[in-house]
């Protein structure tokens, strides 16, 4: 991802128009604490994948976007579809998330003179189309999935606590992502 923020900040396909992430799968994490279900302030797939989804988002385009409108199927209770509409500089923002659905699990992102793409559990490559080409960009990632990045961010936690390290992600970087959240959360469903 940092690549992808890289290639965006420095303008590689131009002026963002347009900015697509879908992430679904079928939820199947089993719960012994209902944490995922509780009326007092029921929260679904925005709550829980979607956060990651987010923060990407907000980190790539560099700050939190306009929030437009936010879909719901929840009726009052959990979500387990949303679509997240957002604009953020002339860049119109969707964000289609699931847990009912297998879904693409992709992102694209379309500037005036290019276009990045990839696929969000693929840290490894992204593709970038410019003038007719189309470019494999390979990155270098430290983790190769996500049993690897949970121990990392681990391991980066105990050192931090500890004071040997400073920490990977400052708590700053995600306040964009949690006050869109919030938004989302606040906004009634049409």
């Amino acid at each position: 991802y940092i690549k992808i923020r890289e290639l965006i900040a420095t303008g590689a396909i131009g002026k963002l128009k347009s900015l697509d992430y879908v992430d679904g799968i079928v939820f199947r994490w089993p719960t012994s604490s209902g944490f995922y279900f509780q009326k007092d302030r029921p929260m679904g797939v925005l709550f829980d994948r979607g956060v990651h989804s987010v923060d990407a988002v907000c980190w790539w385009l560099g700050g939190k976007p306009e929030l437009k409108s936010f879909e719901t199927d929840s009726f009052g209770g959990v979500e387990g579809n949303v679509i997240v509409k957002a604009g953020y500089d002339g860049c119109e923002v969707r964000l289609a998330l699931s847990w009912l659905n297998k879904l693409q699990n992709v992102y694209k992102i379309i500037g005036e003179s290019g276009t990045i793409e990839g696929v969000f559990n693929d840290w490894e490559t992204v593709t970038i189309s410019r003038d007719g080409k189309k470019e494999v960009i390979k990155l270098e990632a430290k983790v190769k999935d996500y049993m690897e990045f949970g121990t990392y961010l681990i391991g980066n936690f105990i050192d931090v606590t500890r004071g040997e390290a400073d920490p990977l992600v400052p708590a700053s970087d995600v306040l964009d992502s949690l006050e869109l959240i919030e938004e989302c959360y606040r906004r009634p469903s049409p």
